[in-house]
């Protein structure tokens, strides 16, 4: 549920297309030049003997569940996995996996136990059926907002950029701005973006507020997480136009 924005008085962001979308998006993996969720990813640099055997593994999950295209990334010397923060989970581990392309690199986002492989990228509804198989808990706040986090982080659409921001600094803006320009930029986001905030809900439940970049949209979004059913969203549009460097 989107309710109006507030038009932050910049002029609106140009937005690229890359000229491999539509291969990546055919394929289902993300090919946004832009880092994905910022601060979450541990990146371990050049593959060792352990993560051979790891990407060995996870590709022959995700052929098994009919993943063959993005399996086939994993065949890339190049291509570079990054565990996430996925404290809310307890067999399974949330992973970015990052490939080199000709245009940009691809990216996704996949669940994986040593066994079982299940990609999130675009699926709300993957998100769901994992925390299900998981049997994890989301009792606490920490877990509470991890969850939330990972969730609008790892299910976004493949062919838009998004992450949660906390401070304006989180906010690439474009160099091309003038000093006013981005002052102004700088001063509207502050007085918009936060940190995460939790309220408990009845029932084992707690609904997470985090500030959300969507392109060059800011949001507010309030997910709710933990026992009793799926996660769900509630998403309020605080600017757009936001002037930052977006590619799709």
């Amino acid at each position: 549920m989107r309710r109006p924005a507030v038009p932050l008085p910049l002029a609106r962001t140009a937005l690229v297309l890359v000229a491999a979308l539509a291969v990546g998006c055919a394929a289902g993996e993300d090919r946004s030049p832009e880092p994905d969720p910022a601060g979450t990813a541990q990146d371990g640099g050049a593959p060792s003997d352990g993560q051979d055997d790891q990407m060995t593994s996870l590709r022959d999950a995700l052929v098994a569940a009919g993943e063959e295209g993005r399996a086939a990334l994993l065949d890339d010397e190049a291509t570079r996995i990054a565990e996430l923060d996925a404290s809310f989970l307890a067999s399974f581990d949330l992973l970015q996996v990052t490939a080199p392309t000709s245009g940009a690199p691809a990216l996704f986002h996949v669940a994986f136990d040593g066994s079982e492989a299940i990609v999130v990228t675009g699926r709300p509804e993957a998100f769901d059926a994992l925390l299900a198989r998981d049997g994890g808990a989301v009792d606490d706040e920490p877990s509470a907002i991890a969850a939330a986090r990972a969730y609008v982080e790892t299910t976004r659409p493949s062919d838009r950029f998004g992450r949660v921001v906390e401070t304006a600094a989180d906010v690439r803006l474009r160099g091309s701005l003038d000093d006013d320009e981005r002052a102004a930029a700088v001063n509207q986001l502050e007085s918009l973006v936060g940190g995460p905030r939790v309220v408990a809900e009845e029932g084992q439940r707690y609904t997470v507020e985090l500030t959300y970049l969507d392109g060059d949209v800011l949001e507010r979004r309030q997910v709710t997480v933990g026992d009793g059913g799926p996660v769900q969203v509630d998403t309020e549009v605080l600017a757009e136009g936001l002037p930052v460097p977006v590619s799709l």
